[in-house]
């Protein structure tokens, strides 16, 4: 099982990415409903009937994320401290990508000892 804790000690990657959209990362266009366009940034609270979970590794002071598939089959990621806060959208190759690098300790010189 992934640690998931590490994704919030490897927190500067998420906040470099923040702010871009998963079209510019992927190349892939971005999909679009007729009522919301599901993007970077958007805040949790605009995706209403999503189920979001987060790692059985989580700690208990709510250090982590919260991972929720949407409709199109992307991921959502969000701060379990700011529930209806912002999210970062991925789409699941990029996400397993991402988790893989974590796991192999691709960030591990971001941990702070």
């Amino acid at each position: 099982m992934l640690p998931f804790e590490v994704l919030v000690q490897v927190r500067m990657h998420v906040q470099a990415v923040a702010g871009a959209s998963s079209r510019i990362l992927t190349g892939e266009p971005e999909v679009r409903s007729p009522m919301t366009e599901i993007r970077n940034g958007m805040n949790a609270s605009s995706l209403p009937g999503l189920v979001w979970r987060k790692s059985s590794h989580s700690n208990p002071d709510g250090n982590c994320v919260e991972i929720a598939e949407l409709p199109d089959g992307r991921l959502a990621v969000r701060n379990s401290r700011d529930a209806a806060g912002p999210v970062l959208v991925y789409t699941r190759d990029d996400f397993v990508a991402f988790a893989h690098s974590v796991e192999n300790g691709d960030f591990d010189d971001f941990i702070e000892d």
